[in-house]
């Protein structure tokens, strides 16, 4: 019988496929939709995942100064001192050229301060900014935040291109460069910072 009512509405519809009959071989052609997750399928799928990411920032290798991955900011220690930076305000992190003027800044000092500043260079030169030859230090003062240090260096105008190591100091009281590189000064806090010099 049910043959019979297919052929039937077969030749009504003119040798077309009924709306009955399409429907039912539509239905078979098309793919089923993806299965939906539940709600409680997806937050449990979420929460392995910054699970899995917490983990990895807990137990990855720590960025220290001077890494590649951030190579102009020294961060604070345990101590949580006020933390070094030096940048050349003109050119892009980390680059400066001949003739530049180089900026210091201190974070999170609340005691006015003394800052020693010098630079190694590619060929294992060293190159003073303070003290000075007359063993000037550059003074950084009191704040809560990032302050500049009131005296500029320069970067000279013979360096050679390449990178150069600063180590900055910051002193409680002054000391000349024998003292410095001895270990013997008063030192606050202390940065190593990586500067590409460029034509």
């Amino acid at each position: 019988m049910r043959n019979d009512d297919e052929s039937l509405r077969f030749l009504l519809a003119g040798g077309r496929l009924s709306g009955d009959v399409h429907d039912k071989i539509l239905a078979r052609l098309t793919p089923r939709p993806a299965r939906r997750f539940r709600r409680w399928q997806w937050l449990l799928g979420t929460t392995l995942v910054a699970g899995v990411a917490a983990a990895g920032v807990a137990v990855g290798p720590g960025i220290r100064s001077g890494s590649a991955v951030e190579p102009w900011r020294a961060t604070k220690g345990e101590a949580a001192g006020p933390s070094l930076n030096a940048r050349c305000p003109a050119r892009g992190a980390g680059t400066c050229r001949p003739g530049d003027p180089l900026v210091f800044e201190a974070d999170g000092g609340d005691a006015p301060v003394l800052l020693a500043a010098y630079a190694d260079g590619p060929a294992g030169e060293r190159l003073w900014f303070f003290p000075a030859a007359d063993g000037h230090l550059a003074t950084v003062p009191a704040h809560a935040g990032t302050v500049l240090a009131r005296e500029v260096g320069r970067v000279g105008k013979d360096w050679p291109s390449g990178r150069y190591t600063l180590q900055l100091f910051l002193l409680s009281r002054p000391a000349d460069r024998a003292t410095l590189l001895a270990g013997q000064a008063a030192v606050q806090a202390s940065a190593t910072i990586t500067l590409s010099v460029v034509p």
